[in-house]
């Protein structure tokens, strides 16, 4: 795989990460980026897009836009178990409920991605469609609070 362009470059897969929680934070930390922007960033874990950043972002109750050396350890736990957790939930629910002819746009496992208006499943508060460069993110105002003073 090496030998074809820009495999060399990707990280691990996203839903068979070899490292351990501890080892996760020191990685992340490493980077000084926002939360989503890491995610995505297909040479830190590989196969995470828009929707499932979202999914992740949203199940550890962290803002998109947040950036990673403003975590604490609790926060950075919360980090990792949702992106473990998120990705293996979505593979099983689309595994189980959908024939693969079908495509991979249908989401209708998802708890925010596509969802504006609708309620957050876990407090209530109506979910918002916002950007994030140029791409839509998806994600709780409530549960999902900007940190004071990082974001304009």
């Amino acid at each position: 795989m090496d030998a074809i362009h820009g495999f060399a470059e990707l990280g691990p897969e996203a839903g068979d990460l070899p490292w351990d929680e501890r080892e996760f934070a020191e990685r992340a930390r490493a980077t000084r980026r926002e939360l989503r922007n890491l995610l995505m960033d297909q040479g830190f874990v590989a196969g995470i897009g828009n929707a499932y950043a979202d999914e992740i972002l949203w199940e550890a109750e962290l803002h998109p836009k947040r950036r990673v050396t403003t975590l604490s350890d609790e926060e950075m736990s919360r980090f990792y178990r949702a992106l473990v957790d998120v990705i293996a939930r979505g593979v099983r629910d689309v595994e189980a409920g959908m024939p693969p002819e079908l495509g991979t746009k249908i989401r209708d496992h998802m708890r925010v991605r596509g969802h504006k208006g609708k309620l957050c499943p876990r407090c209530g508060t109506p979910i918002v469609k916002s950007r994030h460069g140029l791409d839509d993110m998806y994600l709780c105002p409530r549960c999902q609070p900007p940190p004071k003073g990082q974001i304009r």
